[in-house]
């Protein structure tokens, strides 16, 4: 349960976060997909799906506020 102190005026809790997209989803295959991070960087980076997997993590618990409300 959230405290509704938490929740600014005009905004409300949901429990569904409605996902919004133009278009079809691209297919994703394991064994195809990368991750590229290039451009405006000190150092280009090329990951595998298991290289990606292989990355710390962090875990970040914070609130979010849509300005459709």
């Amino acid at each position: 349960m959230v405290d509704k102190s938490r929740i600014p005026p005009a905004q409300r809790q949901v429990q569904d976060f409605p996902i919004l997209h133009i278009g079809d989803i691209p297919k994703f295959d394991v064994k195809t997909s990368d991750l590229r991070i290039e451009g405006m960087v000190n150092n280009s980076l090329l990951l595998t799906w298991e290289e990606f997997l292989k990355l710390p993590r962090n875990i970040s618990i914070n609130d979010f506020h849509c300005v459709t409300g």
